[in-house]
């Protein structure tokens, strides 16, 4: 504030007698075992579901980064994926780091991936692996990851959200 008082030359800084609230001390990630993903995939209730919470827990993929995922950006014979978008907010862009990067696949998501790569339509190189409800981007229902997410919840104790801190910390 004291930089907007210099450009905008106000005489007087509106907060300056405003205390600044304590921050919480950050504290341990609450993150999924192997075991309990393995839970929240069998709770899943579509092969893709499955495969979405497989590849959020096992490569640590952000939401908007696995709703843009396509299969040209899968390798399969390097056993590797790149993250070269991101949808969010209702726009496609570029991934939150601004960043293009590979992440390494578990050999549970390259199975998971490689069995939803067998679906009749939708796995041209250019397509979504993760479809919405008509097969494409769906900005009404953000994806089917939110979905899965949110049903995966009440099959383990803790939110659903921190599945893909679980790849970084183990």
């Amino acid at each position: 504030m004291a930089r907007a008082c210099r450009v905008y030359r106000l005489q007087v800084n509106p907060v300056a007698n405003v205390e600044k609230p304590r921050l919480a001390v950050p504290g341990a990630i609450d993150v999924f075992s192997p075991e309990e993903v393995h839970v929240l995939v069998r709770a899943a209730a579509l092969e893709q579901d499955a495969a979405i919470l497989l590849t959020a827990a096992f490569t640590g993929l952000r939401q908007g980064e696995l709703v843009a995922l396509r299969w040209r950006d899968v390798d399969f014979a390097g056993s590797y994926i790149r993250v070269t978008a991101s949808y969010t907010n209702g726009e496609l862009s570029t991934p939150k780091s601004g960043k293009v990067r590979s992440v390494p696949m578990a050999p549970e998501v390259t199975e998971a991936l490689a069995r939803l790569g067998q679906r009749e339509r939708f796995v041209r190189p250019n397509g979504l692996v993760f479809l919405g409800q008509v097969g494409g981007l769906s900005t009404r229902r953000r994806s089917s990851a939110a979905t899965a997410l949110r049903c995966a919840q009440p099959a383990c104790d803790r939110c659903a959200f921190t599945i893909s801190a679980t790849f970084g910390t183990r």
